[in-house]
This record gives C-alpha cells, sequence and structure tokens, in this order.
C-alpha cells in the first residue's frame, strides 16, 4: 500500500482516498470476497492498456484478464480496481457510468439471459437480483422489497468502509439496465443514501 500512497500515484486520487479508510489496507476483510466473472466481463470490454504506467507494479489492484470466472476476489482489491479505472480512464462519475451500462447491456444481451428476460417480469428481475448476487459476493449482502409493481428499494450492507459510493451507483447501473431488459420503461434509479455500513437504493419504472 505504501506505493499506491507515493506522490507520483497521486491520480490515484479516489484510489488513495478509499484505501486510508480502510483498517489495514488493501489486506482489509478477507472474508468479502467477489467472482472472478465480475472482472473477466469489465476486462472483456474495458482497454485498459493505459494502466500498466499508471499502477504500482508491486501492488496487484487490478485483476488479470486471465482471471477465472469461478476465482474468489478480495472484494477490497475489486473495489479498489473500480476505483483506479475511475481515476486513470474516465473524465467524470457519469461517464464510468455510461461505460458499465454499455458493458452490461453486452453482458446481459447475451443468449442465457435473453431467455431470462424473455419469461420475467422486472418485478421478478429485481427479485431475483438477491440470489444472483448471493452467489457473486460473501461477506456482502443485497435485499430487495418491492413497492407496487413498479417500483423496488435494494439494500447493501458490507463492514465499515468497504463500499465505494461510486461502486454502489455502478451496481445501480446493473439493477436498472435488467429492470430494462426484462421490459421496463423509463427506469430511473436512485441513490437514497450510501453510509458506513449499508447503502440504499430506489428503482422505478413503467
Amino acid at each position: 500500500m505504501d506505493d499506491i500512497l507515493d506522490p507520483k500515484y497521486a491520480h490515484l486520487l479516489r484510489t488513495r482516498a478509499y484505501l486510508r479508510t480502510l483498517p489495514n489496507g488493501l489486506q482489509s476483510y478477507p472474508r468479502c470476497r467477489s467472482k472472478g466473472s465480475v472482472w473477466k466481463n469489465i476486462l472483456r470490454w474495458t482497454d485498459t492498456r493505459q494502466l500498466i504506467a499508471r499502477v504500482p507494479p508491486s501492488v496487484p489492484i487490478v485483476p488479470e484478464a486471465s482471471v477465472l470466472a469461478g476465482a474468489w476476489i478480495p472484494a477490497v482489491q475489486s473495489f479498489a480496481a473500480h476505483l483506479v479505472l475511475r481515476d486513470c480512464l474516465f473524465s467524470s462519475d457519469e461517464a464510468i457510468c455510461e461505460h458499465f451500462r454499455t458493458v452490461d447491456r453486452r453482458l446481459l444481451s447475451g443468449p442465457l439471459y435473453k431467455v431470462m428476460f424473455a419469461i420475467a417480469s422486472p418485478k421478478q428481475t429485481v427479485q431475483a437480483g438477491d440470489r444472483r448476487f448471493a452467489t457473486m459476493f460473501q461477506g456482502i449482502t443485497l435485499h430487495s422489497e418491492h413497492h407496487g409493481d413498479n417500483g423496488s428499494r435494494v439494500e447493501l450492507r458490507y463492514p465499515p468502509c468497504l463500499l465505494p459510493a461510486l461502486v454502489g451507483r455502478l451496481y445501480l447501473v446493473a439493477f436498472e439496465v435488467a429492470i430494462e431488459l426484462a421490459g421496463g420503461k423509463d427506469v430511473q434509479g436512485k441513490v437514497l443514501h450510501h453510509g458506513e455500513t449499508s447503502a440504499q437504493y430506489e428503482l422505478k419504472w413503467h
């Protein structure tokens, strides 16, 4: 972690700020993990060649493209890597959110998901997100509750300071795309609260 905090890596503004909030930097919360498939999909549609010269070579933050889909990655590493992408490749939070929207649309437009969205309503899609999330993450929980036929609230719970606000927004984008592909119209996602150990989001559609 000392290498990341070296002044020559000051451009890693968000990454450095995030790691300072954690009790033990990149080694924090080892029981919190995410599946390698998350990063296989990100790296498939993101040009990360610029990162080689902009990230300390001694600190493995961004997973390799060869990461196995079924492998487990420390959640802190995964979340820090999202912030590295923002710090190095995107001019604004809105830009990275739109990039991830494109990534999510490409992923969720695949044959397997097309079948699912053909038979699932937006409401059922959000409900299925609870189970899907549980297969992709350990040490972080997601719970959704429905508000009528055209709205849901989603809550994430996690250890102190583990989830950066921007990463939470990127997950919200994934829900927006899934609802859209399931037939939802005028989908709107909103961050209701982002705190130290939990975050709440609202989703509405027609």
